[in-house]
Formats: structure tokens, sequence, C-alpha cells
């Protein structure tokens, strides 16, 4: 008989130490609750030693992750599009940064994949990678030609002008077209955003390669 008095005990007392939900806060610290409401920004919990006592409430960007008495958990994220307050307006491309905005609001590269849709971010990201390699051979082929033809009126040496200068000109043209076909991916995800934000407007198309006439490239509007 005191063996299964001593089995009860036991078992109620296991059952006590894990009937519990913690909040583990982004400081590493625990707090052992009962979470009576997880909110959009916010949650709201009773101290496991006082469940009769008041009700606090954390906000959920101070909260790494929530353990339920049940085993399960949730993992909070501060990036999630939950907790990002969007701007309303339409998005515009920065020539010079080639950052995207919405109503003068600029949006860091890193934070896109908060404002587009999953296919609209990768359109975004391929295109800015492509139209910064073509920014930088275009650059490199201005800058080449721009110094040999300064050191040439400084020295009266233009011997291999041909090849240097062949070279840059081979830069520029690699360059623009990648320039022009990552602009146009920006444009086209900045599209996708503005037509489901109801800012719809036509987007210039550009192709690279055979055309109706020959090989080349086509802008259409």
């Amino acid at each position: 008989m005191k063996r299964l008095i001593l089995l009860a005990f036991l078992l109620v007392a296991g059952y006590s130490a894990f009937a519990q939900d913690i909040i583990t806060k982004k400081d590493g610290t625990d707090i052992k609750a009962k979470i009576s409401e997880v909110g959009t920004t916010e949650v709201k919990y009773k101290n496991f030693s006082n469940l009769n006592g008041p009700v606090y409430t954390i906000s959920k960007s101070d909260i790494l992750m929530i353990t339920y008495e049940n085993g399960e958990r949730d993992i909070f994220n501060t990036e999630s599009k939950s907790n990002t307050s969007i701007p309303e307006g339409i998005m515009t491309l920065d020539r010079w940064t080639g950052r995207l905005s919405i109503n003068g609001m600029n949006i860091d590269k890193k934070s896109t994949h908060l404002y587009l849709s999953p296919e609209a971010d990768a359109m975004y990201k391929s295109g800015d990678s492509l139209s910064s390699v073509g920014d930088v051979l275009m650059a490199a082929g201005a800058g080449g030609a721009a110094g040999y033809f300064t050191a040439s009126l400084a020295t009266g040496n233009t011997e291999g002008g041909g090849a240097i200068y062949g070279i840059c000109a081979g830069l520029i043209v690699i360059g623009l077209p990648l320039h022009i076909v990552g602009v146009n991916k920006i444009n086209n995800a900045i599209a996708d955003y503005n037509s489901k934000h109801g800012f719809a407007h036509s987007t210039p198309e550009v192709s690279i390669g055979a055309q109706q006439y020959g090989m080349g490239i086509a802008l259409k509007f």
C-alpha cells in the first residue's frame, strides 16, 4: 500500500514538474509560466509558481522560443512579415544605390523578402547581381580606356593601344547587356509588388538574342 501511495506521489510530482510552459527569452533566461494568450505582438502568461497571481505581458520581440507543456515549441523570428510594418505606396528603384524604396523609405537589400513575394524576391536578387556585374565590367572597360588614354598622352607611348582599347570595349559590350537584363529583372519584381498592391503599370521588357531581323537587343513596352 505504501508503495502505491509513493508511486502515485511520484507520478503527480512528475506531472507537476512538466505541466508548465517555458518562455525562453533572447537573453537566455527561462520563465516557467502558464501561457494564457499568444497575440500578434505580445504574449500573456502567469508565473507557474503563482497561477492565482497576476497576468504578465511580454513582447514577442524579446522571446526566442516557447516550449509548451505537451513538448511542442514555437520559435519566434523577429523578421517575420507579421511583425513588420509595411508602408503603403508605390515601390520604386533608386538607380544610384540599386535599392528599392516605398514612398521614399529605403528598403535594405537583406530585407526585400519581407516585402516581395518569393518569386519576385528571387527575381530582384538575380537582377541585382546581374546589373552589379555589368556595372563592374563597364566601369572597368571605361576606366581602363580612360586610364590608358591619359597615360599615353603623358608619355607619348601608344604602343599596344589597339589591343587595350579592344579589351576595354569588349568589357563594355559584355557589361551593358548584363546591366540591362538585370535592371529589367528588378523592374519586373517591382511591377509584381505594385500590381499586387494596386499600383499596376507596364514595365519595359528586354530580350537579348535572336530577333526578327537577326541578333541583337529588343526593348518591348
